[in-house]
């Protein structure tokens, strides 16, 4: 669907930000602030994307999620201690996302970890360790794209909040350190139980990740949730990711709407409180995703193209009065999009979209169409001067595919991204289109993101097999004409993984004949792995050891685009 351009809603935020004016309100809601809600119940707001939150249990303090970083788990933590001094007890957490400040809550306890119960879903430590294995440099890309990392803190192109938060990363913390503490408390199903002499109910139903828990807190009445956002519920992320099911969603507010509870605490956002307000949102919420998937699935059904289905699947006035069914993060055309894909796949069903032209030869016809660059160019200006921005961008999108380097293009298709992000309430459409614009006015350089530079710290919180078999994406076919298997013997976990490489194909196993055999433990991999030290390096220090032709860990580990590993192991 394209948009339409409404200037008269451009206008200036506090930082300088020149963005929509309810983008720059919605910043309200992300006022520092340490809510008390209920009885015995607080909720830090505005410390960083997530929120944390702190329950009086009888026997101390439960918390519910740690924030990104020790720094933000200090800060809420002292905004705490001005209104109470109980000691913490336990710890939940909500999903993976928010949990690298766990060490200051144990540090305030006086713990070691072994008698502070941190509770969790069981997928939760997997999906974190595995977390951008595989597709690292488009993960880190997208949030780059999403919350604006590339961008200026203040000024027009600075974000006024992004949506869930007033930022990703705290501006005014330039440092950061980690503090994540693994649970060791799990479940995986509905379970009702005590925790600090609290009764808590944690239910298992995915959100924005698969091991997200709805907390409900039935003494009390409070339900603290991953689902309810202060924006419409993200299926889709412009960041990319697996499919969110709208269907499963719902189980997540139907499961709330049965608590019917009186306060409402979000990862994100500020609390609700009353019953009828917390059963009104809920209903919205959760309607608002219905409406989604039921009329795209409809039109689906109807034999529409994509194109089409975009164009007839709106959501009704009625869910633009709220602030949690409000296009304040994504936007529905882009979720619509991906509940197509995830019912229907890619195809829409025209097959003249079966074998469409490579991306070059199209841009190519259309421009000598059009008459040449420079008509196209005289059109893109005048669509933009019309305020028809999207429609700028494309046809700037034509010109660059046949000349990167066109100046006159790259300057008109970043104004037209400025102007679009400048007139949404998005905040991840205004972000994508800001980072993308000052990347071709060179102002940003973003290659960085587009390889893999995974960190020794990533490695070693991971499973040992699982940086080696994520070497198979990073396989250059051209250069794997061959066929050599590599055993990675680690001695610390006592664990093996191997590789096959198979004329074009890096294939994982734990093959008991390979050609080549390098024993070592986690910490040597990933110092590999990050490039602090080569091959030689280690097998001095005694932390390698090569069995078979090393000469054949050339050859493997060049064929991979993974410029680390190739410098480790050359001969």
């Amino acid at each position: 669907m394209s948009l339409r351009i409404d200037r008269s809603v451009i206008t200036t935020g506090p930082n300088g930000a020149v963005a929509h004016r309810d983008l720059i309100d919605h910043s309200a809601r992300f006022e520092r602030h340490l809510h008390r809600v209920g009885d015995g119940v607080w909720c830090r707001v505005g410390g960083g994307l997530s929120n944390i939150t702190f329950i009086d249990a009888p026997d101390g303090l439960i918390v519910v999620d740690s924030g990104e970083c020790r720094e933000e788990a200090e800060d809420a933590l002292a905004a705490l201690r001005q209104v109470c001094d109980r000691p913490l007890a336990a710890m939940i957490w909500s999903h993976y996302h928010y949990v690298y400040g766990t060490a200051a809550y144990l540090d305030d306890a006086g713990s070691n970890g072994d008698d502070f119960p941190i509770w969790a879903h069981v997928d939760g430590p997997r999906l974190l360790a595995e977390m951008g294995a595989e597709v690292g440099p488009t993960r880190t890309a997208g949030l780059v794209g999403q919350f604006g990392l590339a961008l200026p803190t203040d000024g027009p192109d600075s974000m006024p909040n992004v949506g869930l938060g007033p930022y990703f990363k705290d501006p005014n913390r330039p440092t950061t350190t980690p503090g994540y503490v693994p649970p060791n408390r799990t479940v995986d199903a509905p379970t009702d139980l005590t925790i600090a002499g609290e009764r808590v109910v944690l239910t298992p139903v995915p959100s924005d990740s698969d091991d997200t828990l709805v907390i409900w807190l039935p003494d009390r009445g409070v339900c603290i949730n991953n689902h309810l956002w202060p924006a419409l519920f993200n299926i889709y992320p412009l960041r990319g990711e697996a499919y969110r099911d709208p269907t499963v969603l719902l189980e997540a507010f139907d499961t709330m709407l049965g608590h019917a509870p009186d306060v409402l605490v979000g990862v994100h956002g500020p609390p609700i409180e009353g019953a009828g307000n917390t059963r009104r949102a809920l209903l919205d919420a959760r309607d608002s995703i219905q409406f989604l998937w039921d009329q795209t699935v409809r039109h689906v059904n109807a034999g529409r193209t994509l194109g089409e289905i975009v164009e007839r699947v709106q959501l009704p006035v009625r869910f633009r009065s709220a602030y949690y069914t409000t296009e304040f993060y994504g936007m529905a055309q882009h979720h619509v999009r991906q509940i197509h894909g995830g019912v229907r796949g890619w195809f829409d069903g025209d097959a003249a979209g079966l074998f469409p032209l490579p991306e070059h030869v199209e841009a190519e016809r259309i421009v000598t169409g059009f008459g040449g660059r420079d008509v196209v160019l005289t059109r893109a200006r005048e669509a933009l001067e019309a305020d028809e921005a999207s429609w700028s961008a494309q046809l700037t999108t034509y010109l660059l595919l046949l000349d990167a380097d066109d100046a006159g293009a790259r300057e008109l298709k970043a104004s037209a991204l400025r102007l679009i992000a400048q007139s949404v309430t998005s905040a991840n459409v205004r972000s994508w289109c800001l980072t993308q614009a000052r990347e071709l006015e060179g102002s940003a350089d973003l290659g960085r993101f587009r390889t893999h530079h995974t960190s020794a710290r990533r490695v070693l919180a991971a499973a040992p097999e699982v940086y080696v078999h994520a070497l198979r994406v990073q396989l250059e076919p051209k250069r794997a004409d061959f066929e050599t298997c590599v055993r990675w013997r680690f001695r610390d976990s006592g664990t093996n993984a191997t590789l096959r490489i198979r004329h074009g194909v890096a294939v994982p196993g734990r093959i008991d004949d390979p050609d080549v055999e390098i024993e070592l433990d986690l910490p040597t991999w990933a110092r590999l792995y990050g490039g602090d030290v080569t091959a030689v390096e280690a097998e001095s220090a005694d932390d390698l050891v090569i069995t078979g032709d090393r000469s054949l860990l050339t050859r493997f580990f060049g064929a991979f685009d993974q410029p680390h590993l190739v410098h480790a192991f050359e001969t």
